[in-house]
């Protein structure tokens, strides 16, 4: 699944819309949020703190993660 908007077609962008913001889907949005903030922290142009991002975003997973979204937690440990 693409995290940046832009790579997103138009009639996917409303399917995308669609899922994440339905009830049934939440661990999907969680997910795809989070990745979306990993991208922004490794697209970051001042190196320094695009790994201040990314150690704050490993330790949300790590402590922070909702039971149930066991994918996500796993990310966070293997990160």
């Amino acid at each position: 699944m693409p995290t940046r908007r832009s790579l997103v077609t138009p009639a996917r962008a409303e399917c995308l819309d669609e899922v994440l913001t339905a009830g049934e889907h939440v661990a999907a949005a969680v997910t795809w949020d989070f990745y979306r903030e990993i991208v922004a922290a490794d697209d970051e142009p001042v190196r320094r703190a695009g790994k201040k991002r990314m150690v704050k975003l490993v330790k949300q997973t790590r402590t922070g993660v909702a039971q149930g979204l066991t994918t996500l937690a796993t990310l966070g440990w293997t990160l």
